[in-house]
């Protein structure tokens, strides 16, 4: 760090310890300084890189740096009483910002700059830009494009009072038009990304909104908000706001990178990547909306279970890419279709009558790696289905594939999803960033390595992972799972490793009376599928197994839908990467982006491709 920026540091954090207001509004302030506005904590010192003495105006920049970013702070706050978005529990908040730290700020910048100086009425002026602006709403503004664009960058014109604070300071003629020019392009940017952030929040409140704004003649008023928002994303208003943030902020980043200002450089740079993700987000989730819209949710009547086999492999056949390949499953690395390939193969491939037609889809295969799709690292749960894959399509599982295999084993006889910090690339984050969750060995990783390693006959790793497997189990029976939302999951493949007695308990006490198992306390097609897959699977069961089997199918064939799908669920779970425990998280989110979140099998392919497997499999079973 440079000693400039340390200076500036130590002298914000002086002053706020020093501040008369409670400690927990000092924290929450020095929060913000150093977290979400250090762009304007730093911005002086990056207008005075632009200088040939800089030396000669420093200390006036630091007076600046910290006088203006109290005073930043104060006005974001009001801003966000504004928009509702901060609940007050007591006026003691909005009496320290507002008295104790605006007017401390306010007498620091009349020292710094003069009281006298003709900055003050250019800074009048733009604070009556700035609250004037709040009092719009998307009802009674009326103008163009050009217009609201206006408005919202009123929404940040105090970075004006920095330009001409700095013009003050620096007694040189710099390129102050291209300046302002580069942070009007960011503000843009940074408000048209700060709207979509907010979209609930302004219509629930009716605050100025681009999108609610310019969407407006395709909304109803008798709909609900996230109806309309639903909206917004189908007619392409949130795309093109997004569209335009991208290019305001790249355009900005190449304006600070040539004016050598490299906070804000770095800060738009940050800001098109963000904006990047979330429009590739977007498309993601459209192309989800498109699948979704493809399938049939009207269930068979009078099904059976010949009908029911012949319908789910018309299906997985039907949703076969052009490249042979299968897709399933949407997470903020993209839809997943490796791991589904793989999956797929495994589940079909164990009966002969299929190989012929999935050795296209093996080829294609065997080209990737063991990851869940290309823009992603090599995995342990994607390569345990290469692997499995491979086997059933009589496929020579090569030393040198089992070499790459045994990377994610530990001493413990466990797997781990992930071996190193290259997935960090993928998240985004630093390759510091603590991501012991996705690289320490799991349950459920390993019981389905466990299974594999006793399909192929490989000795080392399947002793090793029974053993660690069976370290597991707990009382009741149930061995967790960390990637998915229920403890059968990974019971249920150590059962298919041979680990009986209490897992197998386990398993049948969770079956309902009605048949099927249950995913977050609802009926789950994809655990019932599993479970029976299980059951199916144990030596000489007796009467009371068989009977479950039975039950449990029964159950699945009233199930399917008439395309031969069978419903999606909400399977698999994402905890933060520095997540161990999963029962730590409290509120997950049912999304397809971010962490901590639970997603589905969008697709159906994944539950139909299993669902199919035991079906035949209990045809065989009967017989």
């Amino acid at each position: 760090m440079r000693d400039d920026i340390k200076r500036l540091n130590k002298r914000i954090k002086e002053e706020i310890l020093i501040l008369p207001v409670r400690q927990c509004t000092k924290d929450s302030l020095e929060k913000a300084i150093f977290g979400s506005l250090s762009f304007y904590t730093y911005l002086p010192l990056d207008i005075l890189d632009t200088t040939k003495d800089r030396e000669c105006y420093l200390a006036k920049t630091i007076d600046l740096s910290l006088y203006a970013i109290l005073y930043v702070a104060s006005v974001v706050f009001t801003d966000k009483l504004f928009d509702h978005q901060m609940n007050i529990k007591s006026h003691k908040l909005f009496v320290e910002y507002n008295f104790f730290i605006k007017e401390y700020a306010v007498r620091g910048l009349q020292e710094t700059i003069g009281s006298e100086s003709k900055f003050w009425m250019s800074f009048d002026a733009l604070k009556y830009k700035l609250f004037a602006n709040s009092s719009f709403t998307n009802h009674d503004f009326n103008g163009g494009e050009e217009e609201l664009f206006i408005k919202l960058l009123n929404k940040s014109s105090l970075i004006g009072a920095y330009i001409s604070a700095m013009q003050i300071i620096v007694q040189e003629e710099l390129e102050w038009d291209k300046i302002l020019d580069a942070l009007n392009k960011f503000h843009k940017a940074f408000q048209l990304v700060d709207d979509y952030e907010d979209l609930i929040e302004d219509a629930k409140n009716d605050q100025l909104n681009y999108y609610l704004y310019v969407g407006k003649q395709c909304m109803l008023e008798s709909e609900t908000i996230s109806n309309n928002i639903k909206v917004l994303y189908v007619d392409g208003v949130i795309e093109r706001g997004l569209n335009c943030a991208f290019l305001f902020s790249k355009e900005s980043a190449e304006d600070f990178s040539r004016l050598n200002m490299r906070y804000s450089h770095a800060f738009s740079k940050e800001l098109y990547q963000q904006i990047g993700r979330i429009l590739v987000e977007i498309r993601f989730l459209k192309q989800k909306a498109i699948v979704k819209s493809e399938l049939s949710n009207r269930k068979i009547t009078n099904n059976t279970i010949s009908l029911s086999i012949s319908k789910s492999l018309a299906f997985i056949k039907n949703r076969r890419n052009d490249n042979n390949s299968w897709t399933d499953f949407m997470t903020l690395a993209g839809p997943g279709t490796n791991w589904i390939t793989a999956f797929v193969i495994s589940m079909l491939g164990e009966f002969p009558e299929n190989r012929e037609y999935l050795k296209e889809s093996l080829d294609w295969l065997e080209k990737q790696e063991g990851n869940y799709n290309d823009g992603v690292v090599v995995d342990a749960d994607s390569t345990n289905f290469l692997i499995k894959a491979k086997s059933v399509m009589e496929n020579e599982v090569h030393k040198a594939d089992i070499e790459k295999w045994e990377q994610f084993v530990h001493p413990s006889g466990g797997f781990s999803t992930y071996r190193d910090n290259s997935i960090t690339r993928v998240l985004h984050i630093s390759p510091d960033s603590n991501i012991i969750g996705w690289t320490a060995e799991h349950y459920c990783v390993t019981a389905v390595a466990c299974w594999i390693a006793k399909s192929i006959k490989c000795g080392s790793i399947y002793e090793k992972a029974l053993s660690y497997l069976r370290d597991g189990i707990r009382s009741d029976g149930s061995i967790p799972s960390y990637w998915w939302t229920e403890d059968l999951y990974t019971t249920a493949f150590a059962v298919m490793c041979g680990l009986y007695g209490k897992p197998v308990e386990y398993i049948l006490k969770r079956q309902v009376s009605k048949g099927y198992w249950t995913n977050m306390d609802k009926p789950s097609v994809f655990y019932t599928s599993l479970c029976i897959k299980a059951l199916e699977l144990i030596p000489n069961a007796d009467s009371n197994i068989r009977s479950c089997i039975e039950r449990g199918v029964d159950w699945i064939v009233s199930q399917q839908n008439d395309d031969g799908s069978w419903d999606s669920e909400e399977i698999l779970r994402i905890p933060a990467p520095d997540i161990l425990d999963p029962q730590s998280v409290n509120n997950w989110k049912r999304s397809s982006f971010g962490v901590n979140i639970i997603t589905d099998d969008y697709g159906r392919v994944f539950t139909t491709a299993l669902t199919y497997n035991i079906l035949l499999s209990y045809n065989r079973y009967v017989a």
